[in-house]
């Protein structure tokens, strides 16, 4: 299995900075997608085909998650198939 990251610039500065390099949690990501790195954000399209067109795997085999219904409808739209959460227990129910 391959785990992604996909996340804001914002959000992206800090987790770099403050979780995935200090704390180590980088290396729970094969690799992490950025608005700040792609040039594109979240709900565009091209966001995601950006991130589609560089995984090594069919888009129908991502499990996608977001709190953001608008991000869930792109991603689906796209063929991603998708769940949204609003609170970190909503996350680990869907998880297990």
């Amino acid at each position: 299995p391959c785990t992604l990251l996909l996340t804001r610039r914002c959000c992206f500065i800090m987790l770099n900075s403050r979780l995935l390099v200090q704390r180590g949690y980088g290396k729970l990501f094969d690799e992490t997608f950025s608005s700040a790195s792609v040039g594109y954000k979240k709900p565009q399209e091209e966001f995601y085909e950006y991130v589609i067109a560089r995984i090594p795997f069919e888009k129908k085999d991502v499990l996608y998650w977001d709190d953001d219904p608008k991000h869930i409808e792109v991603a689906e739209k796209l063929g991603m198939p998708s769940n949204l959460y609003t609170t970190v227990d909503d996350f680990r129910a869907t998880v297990k």
